[in-house]
């Protein structure tokens, strides 16, 4: 988990999770993203979706859309269209969501293929955040 700050602020008990995957992740996320908006409405969720830049319909793109007009106050959602291996262009998204942050704690869970995972560990590392979770991908 990734602490913002030490104020402790008893009106502001939000919990952020920042869900990153590709599109062999997209099967952990969504089931999380499911879960937690149903659950509790205490979770804000980000969800940064990696997908090929010719992928016309990514998997569950109108279930993502649904949801986030459904729970407009507590999931934002990016769609990157990229091209593979080229996971650049993320780094942007991590940071524009870390600093616009105002919740009190922060989980990141990264989910997808081999190579999309070490980079993103890689990239959460580069910014300092040294506790985050990695969803296996069942093939």
């Amino acid at each position: 988990m990734f602490e913002v700050n030490n104020n402790r602020n008893t009106r502001n008990n939000k919990f952020h999770i920042v869900l990153i995957c590709d599109e062999t992740g997209i099967f952990n996320a969504f089931k999380i993203i499911k879960e937690q908006l149903g659950s509790s409405g205490d979770t804000f969720l980000s969800l940064i979706y990696s997908v090929p830049e010719n992928y016309l319909n990514p998997l569950f793109a109108k279930e993502i859309t649904i949801l986030e007009k459904r729970f407009s106050h507590n999931l934002y959602t990016y769609t990157l269209r990229i091209k593979p291996g080229e996971y650049d262009h993320i780094q942007e998204f991590i940071e524009a969501i870390i600093n616009c942050n105002t919740t009190l704690k922060m989980q990141f869970l990264i989910s997808g293929n081999q190579e999309f995972t070490e980079y993103i560990s890689g990239v959460l590392t580069y910014l300092n955040i040294d506790t985050y979770s990695i969803k296996p991908v069942i093939i």
